[in-house]
Parts: structure tokens; sequence; C-alpha cells
């Protein structure tokens, strides 16, 4: 019997129960917050001014980052994010031989667009390049195709109905499909990307 080859469907993401954006984004901010303590690290191996006493400074200003962010982080999910966005977040799956794609539905990139602009408002106002490059980053994006040639990693989460693909530059794209179909799109996936290594997790 011939395997189906094409597959689309769409699917609703509970904000509030799958926070798995929310840790994904998380994740990012915790390697960002190292950056500029690793910087004075190599600054001062450099010059030879490295000790243990600026080693206990370093570690504390990156939690001082890591923890403000985090703070920062939390605030603007639950009290921007899903308020402007709505708690249901639809998307749309399609996916072949070639590659997967996941788009926004058009109602819900809206909200994400307006609550983009604001961003970029703000981030305008405060003079801050940071802030409104993301907010224009994320009013262009509805969308994210990923070709099974370039995935590198599978992160399974047969639990959840989920899979993560990993690309060579770390891209990251969620695939999430609907109850008991799970088996159906992984074993496309695995069968496709044919690079990969494959990771189940809970």
């Amino acid at each position: 019997m011939q395997k189906k080859k094409t597959f689309e469907w769409d699917v609703t993401v509970d904000l509030l129960k799958e926070t798995f954006i929310l840790f994904s984004t998380w994740k990012i901010l915790l390697l960002v917050s190292g950056i500029a303590p690793l910087l004075l690290i190599v600054l001062d191996l450099f010059e030879g001014f490295f000790a243990l006493e600026r080693l206990k400074e370093y570690l504390f200003i990156y939690f001082m980052i890591s923890g403000i962010l985090t703070i920062l982080l939390l605030l603007g999910y639950y009290l921007l994010f899903i308020p402007f966005s709505g708690r249901n977040y639809q998307l749309h799956f399609e996916m072949d031989t070639k590659g997967v794609t996941h788009t926004v539905s058009d109602e819900q990139c809206k909200k994400s667009k307006r609550l983009a602009r604001m961003n970029m408002f703000l981030g305008n106002a405060e003079k801050c390049p940071q802030t409104a490059g993301s907010g224009y980053l994320a009013s262009s994006r509805q969308s994210m195709y990923t070709s099974f040639q370039t995935v590198q990693k599978i992160v399974a989460y047969p639990e959840r109905n989920r899979v993560q693909l990993i690309d060579a530059f770390q891209r990251r794209n969620w695939v999430i499909t609907r109850q008991g179909e799970y088996h159906m799109v992984m074993d496309h996936i695995e069968t496709y990307c044919i690079n990969a290594t494959v990771e189940k997790r809970e």
C-alpha cells in the first residue's frame, strides 16, 4: 500500500496550557544573557586580570540580566501577548515529501501584527532599535518553511502530539499534530529527513 505523500491540517493551541513557545523563548534569553559576562571573561583572560572574585561578579551579572529578562518575558507573555493575540493560537500546516510549512491564520496574524506594531512604536519612542526591530520582524512573519534536506535533528514529543525540527542553522520549526495523527506525521518526517537524528522526549 502506497503511503500518503501530502498532508494538510489545522490545529488550535491553548497558550495557557501549551507553554512550549514561552519556554523556547526563555532558553534563548538565557543564552543571550550570558554574552556580556562571557565577553568580560575573555577580555580579562587576554589582559591577565582574571581572578575568582571577578568570576563571582560576572556570575552575578549573568543572573541579574537573566532574572530581569525572565520577569519581562513573563509579564509580556501573560499581560500583553495572550490578551492581545488571544488564548487560542490557530495554525495551519502543509507537508509533502520536501518539507513542511506552518502558517498563522489570517485572523491570528492580524492580532499579532497589532501587537508587533505597538512594539515597534514603543521601540521608536524609547529610541531602542532592538525593540523596534523585533517588532518589525514579528509583523512581517506569518509562516515558516523547513526543508527536510536541511533538518539535522528531530525532537519528538509523542505524549504532547508535537515534533520540533532543527536545521543546520539551528532554526526551529514546531510541527503540532491533531489527536490520533501524531505517528502518521512522525513516520512521514522520519522517512524524508534522511540526515537527521531523532531524540524522543516526554
